[in-house]
């Protein structure tokens, strides 16, 4: 039952010894030593078997024939056993490892040799010794077992019922991760002899391989019921429950009954150890990971999962930190001042938390009227944070509050000088000299404010609040801010003979400096080889700019096409910019699905296609620029599709960057009406150059060369920008694109150009 047992082995050779069979009992002691060399217990039981077990010395010439006993023997030490005992002495010996893999490749012994493998990987798997005996390994591996395997098929079908030969070829399919054939072998079985836990057992462990976890759980109730004290059961039954985060008190109960039965048992440990990370009880976790430390001071999973638990420890650490946060917010917004700061204080007592967020807390004292105290906040803020602007800015409006308007005078002055665009800052800097007595330089500021925003309430009440000399507050703006004449065209073309034209004219009107609104007509056409529909678009749009940097719009209209009906148009925008620094935007756009996947088979087919588009865009200091795009579509036809793309490369001079672009396109389902690709993907080069950058003249050249690796192809694409001010009001702006790709393993070009015409009155 147990033939590889050294202590078996030792016992019975005490047993026979006693019994008087002293030849019996030498040979199950030599065999006890060779399982396991220098085991005393078996050591003793043999020097006593050829009695030579007393404590004198004696010079006995007459050795050889004391109790008619046979001479010693002396003991080979295997290769193996050797090079094991080295390396469990010192796991870091590369040359050792490298031997023992070719010994028990010679002796056939390839599950071993795979995980030595594993082991070396860690820190040779760039080596060529190590990629050469690994292909050795797996090469000859698949061999021997793919041999084996067709032995043992030949030997099942000449008599399906040797139990043992199902047992052998199922696990060479496990070996080879063949599943499945495991499994139809032992169901084929089983269908016979559906009472054997083993071959039960050894389906269940088949079917956790394989990932299925639920069959898997089902057959290893089945064999517990029929054997419920079976540490080999409740391991992978607990392995199983613990996978799957199900009934983990089940799991925990007979994964402790193997641990009862042997406590040494390293998988237990380790599952048990997962178990109590995944209830987050990281306090038994440890305890579990420490005592299989002790049995395998190596073992990679418990590397894994001390990691996972020196994480966790810290995420809970900061959810815990974050909870002390939260609640001073919420005391903080209720207007409980005390309970808020006493919170806050407490979430600043750790060394963890984040300094920024000490202005919260400069907040809660303003709302207890403290200022003295918000104030002391932020000195202590600005001198670790000296060139921050909003703090300084945060500041001075304490000190308005606190009716120091000298210092706070002194501070808007300061702040205004540094940033003459601060809107914010001008009205507070007005209301500082107007509380310190100083009328006219108030009137000066707020007029100057009244230029950029000649309606707004708060300065005209301001204005109101100096007399006669700020009248009614309204300085001379005219109405409109400005007027745009806009004609434009566009024309795209491809080799599938989709042709898109349009043309017409659009007005702008600046009701104010941040509001405009506009209005566009335009005609054209669609057609494809053998159809063209002819088709005319109206649109409303509104433009808000709500600072300099930050703009939104939207737009709605109408598409009717000749004889074939209309379509809705929206479109709605937002977008954040500072020039060669970042961009970000987002929009969506709504409309016929022609103008959005430009396809010659949607000429005479009304779709509506959904897009939306996301975009970012990034310069850092040393110029490393990085732009993604996500863009995703819906069409009216139930089908669905997003993009990805994204790019990093280096400006240079910020007129030249290239890159490396990646580019990603799916679609849910295939349909024959429009491109609708399947995981296409691109690889590119990409450049940008800004060929002339001078005020009255641009000129833009972009492209990129690129592989499409499922097609073999190489990808091609050139844009260019132009635009020329004939004077400072009036100018021309062009664009014109060619790109060149696959589309349904097809070659696919296209051509596109745009023209538009701006005059502002």
């Amino acid at each position: 039952m147990y033939p590889d047992d050294h202590r078996l082995w030792s016992r019975y050779g005490y047993f026979t010894m006693w019994l008087g069979k002293k030849r019996t009992a030498i040979i199950a002691f030599e065999t006890a030593l060779r399982l396991r060399p220098y085991f005393k217990e078996a050591l003793d039981g043999y020097d006593l078997a050829r009695g030579k077990g007393y404590i004198y010395t004696v010079n006995d010439t007459t050795a050889r024939y004391n109790y008619g006993l046979p001479v010693p023997r002396s003991y080979k030490v295997y290769a193996i056993d050797r090079y094991y005992r080295i390396l469990k002495k010192n796991p870091g010996n590369v040359a050792v490892r490298y031997k023992l893999i070719d010994e028990l490749l010679k002796h056939d012994r390839y599950e071993e040799a795979v995980k030595q493998l594993n082991v070396l990987k860690l820190t040779e798997s760039n080596t060529p010794n190590f990629q050469s005996v690994k292909d050795e390994v797996l090469s000859k591996r698949e061999k021997y077992y793919s041999d084996k395997i067709s032995s043992l098929i030949n030997q099942v079908e000449k008599n399906p019922a040797d139990r043992k030969k199902i047992i052998e070829l199922g696990k060479y399919y496990s070996f080879l991760k063949e599943y499945d054939n495991e499994v139809d072998l032992y169901d084929k079985y089983l269908n016979v002899y559906s009472a054997d836990t083993e071959i039960r057992y050894l389906k269940a462990q088949a079917l956790t391989w394989k990932g299925d976890l639920f069959k898997a759980k089902d057959e290893l109730k089945n064999v517990l019921n029929s054997d419920p004290s079976n540490k080999k059961y409740q391991l992978l039954y607990g392995q199983v429950l613990v996978w799957m985060n199900k009934d983990l008190d089940v799991a925990e109960t007979n994964l402790k009954s193997v641990l009862k039965k042997e406590p040494n048992n390293l998988q237990a440990l380790i599952t048990l150890t997962g178990l109590n990370f995944q209830r987050n009880d990281l306090a038994s976790a440890e305890i579990y990971l420490t005592r299989g430390f002790m049995v395998d001071p190596y073992n990679h999973n418990l590397e894994k999962l001390e990691n996972s638990i020196k994480l966790q420890a810290e995420r809970n650490a900061e959810t815990k930190l974050y909870e002390i946060l939260e609640k001073a917010r919420e005391y903080a917004f209720n207007k409980n001042c005390d309970e808020a700061i006493n919170y806050y204080n407490k979430y600043f007592s750790d060394s963890a938390s984040d300094i920024h967020l000490k202005k919260e807390l400069a907040e809660a004292y303003l709302c207890k009227k403290d200022y003295d105290s918000a104030i002391q906040i932020y000195n202590d803020l600005l001198s670790t944070f000296p060139g921050d602007y909003e703090l300084a800015k945060q500041r001075a409006k304490v000190y308005y509050w606190m009716g120091d308007s000298l210092h706070a005078l002194d501070e808007f002055e300061k702040l205004v000088l540094n940033n003459p665009d601060d809107a914010d800052a001008k009205i507070y800097l007005g209301d500082s000299y107007m509380k310190a007595g100083d009328y006219a330089n108030a009137r000066a500021t707020y007029e100057e404010l009244l230029a950029i925003a000649p309606s707004s309430y708060i300065l005209q009440t301001r204005m109101k609040w100096l007399g006669n000399a700020g009248g009614e507050g309204y300085s001379g703006s005219v109405f409109p801010a400005y007027f745009s004449i806009i004609p434009e065209g566009y024309y795209y073309n491809d080799n599938l003979d989709f042709t898109y034209n349009k043309q017409g004219a659009r007005l702008e009107l600046g009701i104010t400096n941040y509001l405009s609104l506009g209005a566009g007509g335009y005609f054209g056409f669609i057609s494809s080889a053998n159809e063209r529909l002819n088709l005319n678009m109206f649109r409303a749009d509104i433009y808000v700019k709500f600072s300099k940097k930050v703009l939104g719009y939207a737009g709605a209209g109408t598409t009717n096409f000749k004889s074939a009906g209309s379509t809705h148009i929206f479109e709605a925008g937002l977008k954040t910019q500072e020039d060669k620094k970042y961009t970000f935007s987002a929009t969506f756009y709504s409309t016929d699905a022609a103008f959005i996947l430009y396809s010659p088979f949607l000429v005479n087919r009304r779709l509506t296609a959904n897009y939306l588009l996301l975009t970012g865009e990034y310069i850092t200091k040393n110029d490393i620029f990085l732009r993604g795009d996500y863009s995703y579509t819906s069409v009216s036809d139930g089908n669905k599709g997003s993009r990805f793309i994204f790019r990093i490369g280096k400006i240079f001079d910020d007129v030249f960057g290239t890159g490396y672009e990646y580019y990603y396109y799916n679609f849910n389902n295939d349909t024959p009406l429009y491109w609708s690709p399947d995981n296409y993907e691109s690889h590119s080069l990409w450049l940008d150059w800004d060929a002339i950058t001078e005020e009255s003249f641009v000129l833009s050249l972009k492209g990129k060369v690129g592989i499409i690796p499922d097609d073999n192809f190489i990808l091609r694409e050139f844009y260019s920008y132009f635009k020329f001010y004939f004077v400072r009001n009036f100018f021309l702006q062009a664009t014109a694109g060619f790109s060149s790709s696959i589309q349904d393993r097809r070659g696919y070009s296209s051509f596109s150009f745009g023209l538009s015409l701006y005059w502002s009155l």
